[in-house]
């Protein structure tokens, strides 16, 4: 990952970072996280999010609507400022462990799951095709 660097601040020009907040919203993009549908009118974890692909943290605009995508609130706040790299390689694993995700909350609940097995040196045991009904 890239050196820290001083974050670029929002605050200071609201205005211009509700205008590409409202693009995206507009576009009704799905989760770039999860991949699943995003109600504009949610409130709470399944609320839409404006996400940096490059955070802020590492040198990324919050300005550059090239640099923004749409998320979940849950998705965004779970992958805080984890390379797109790393994010899309555990989704591979929740894909591969558990299968489809239907809510943006189980694929949180999931990802976190196959994180903690990555730090502790653990695999799950991939299910095994039965013939059997």
């Amino acid at each position: 990952m890239n050196k820290y660097v001083r974050p670029i601040p929002i605050a200071g020009n609201g205005a211009r970072r509700r205008k590409v907040t409202a693009r995206l919203k507009a576009e009704g993009r799905a989760c770039h996280i999860c991949g699943l549908p995003i109600d504009p009118q949610a409130t709470g974890p399944y609320a839409f999010n404006c996400d940096e692909i490059t955070p802020r943290a590492y040198g990324g605009s919050p300005y550059a609507y090239e640099n923004l995508a749409s998320a979940h609130a849950c998705c965004n706040n779970w992958r805080r400022t984890k390379d797109m790299g790393r994010v899309a390689a555990i989704r591979s694993r929740v894909l591969l462990d558990y299968g489809a995700w239907t809510s943006p909350m189980e694929f949180v609940e999931h990802a976190k799951a196959v994180e903690g097995d990555e730090r502790a040196g653990r695999t799950r045991p991939r299910p095994v095709p039965s013939a059997e009904w």
